[in-house]
């Protein structure tokens, strides 16, 4: 099977969609963008305290696995591998079930729509006429597909 490993890269969210799972700290952004990508994780030197919440949440809903010690990396992939990457294929359908790709978007959907909720009431300018979200960020050039991973700034 071939691996290839990388140190620093500015381009993760192509590598993460081009691999099959994902070794990596349990840092709450990382999760977040493999979650989003649908890519299992296997999680290594968790900081107590500070990144215990993440990875416990990742091992209690199936996305993913942590090792504490370098063998035990060898031996969750070896097991995720076994029987044609059943368990492999399981972690990635767990990740993809709690993955919110469009997180961002929802937020920011939401606190448009109560702002403007909050604006009419106040009778600072009406809610009619106001530019949707979606049309703010075309008036920016900021595209919008139902993928946003696609979405760039032009």
């Amino acid at each position: 099977m071939p691996v290839n490993i990388y140190n620093y890269v500015q381009n993760i969210p192509t590598l993460m969609k081009a691999s099959d799972f994902i070794i990596c700290k349990a840092g709450g952004l990382v999760i977040t963008e493999a979650l989003a990508c649908a890519r299992p994780m296997l999680l290594i030197d968790a900081i107590p305290g500070q990144e215990t919440g993440n990875a416990d949440y990742v091992v209690q809903n199936g996305a993913g696995d942590l090792a504490r010690e370098p063998v035990e990396v060898l031996e969750t992939v070896s097991h995720w591998l076994m029987d044609g990457g059943l368990m492999l294929s399981q972690r990635a359908e767990n990740a993809s079930r709690l993955g919110k790709p469009n997180a961002a978007y929802e937020v920011a959907n939401a606190v448009w729509l109560a702002a403007q909720h909050y604006s009419a009431r106040a009778g600072l300018y009406p809610a009619t006429g106001r530019l949707r979200l979606i049309d703010l960020l075309a008036r920016n050039h900021v595209r919008w597909e139902d993928d946003p991973s696609s979405a760039r700034t032009e």
